[in-house]
């Protein structure tokens, strides 16, 4: 993903983590990311909880996206190191989680217009 998407992307999993009153467990959310639906997952779930997902739906590359995160299942948080709960309320924190340990360790490789 470029600097934008990344941004996008964690701007969107905020919101959710804040507004959406069912959320998603862990397991859950790497799931959708194995099965390649994330993407439609984060859009669906932020227009049922009020949250703004268009610069992420708008500036994403839904394919690109998918590829990359599908192989996030193996990196959403597998030590539990985030000891966040698997009872629903910690699926949109462990992947923000993931999401910023991701980030730092792949800044060098991001891409900066």
């Amino acid at each position: 993903m470029d600097l934008g998407t990344y941004g996008h992307f964690g701007q969107v999993i905020l919101q959710l983590a804040a507004k959406d009153q069912t959320p998603p467990s862990p397991s859950e959310v790497v799931h959708w990311a194995t099965e390649k639906v994330l993407f439609d997952k984060i859009i669906e779930r932020a227009n049922d909880a009020g949250a703004d997902s268009s610069a992420f739906a708008e500036l994403t590359d839904k394919h690109a996206f998918e590829e990359q995160t599908a192989s996030w299942g193996n990196v959403i948080d597998p030590e539990r190191k985030y000891v966040l709960p698997e009872d629903g309320s910690g699926g949109w924190l462990t992947l923000l989680w993931s999401y910023v340990d991701l980030v730092n360790s792949n800044a060098a490789r991001i891409e900066v217009p």
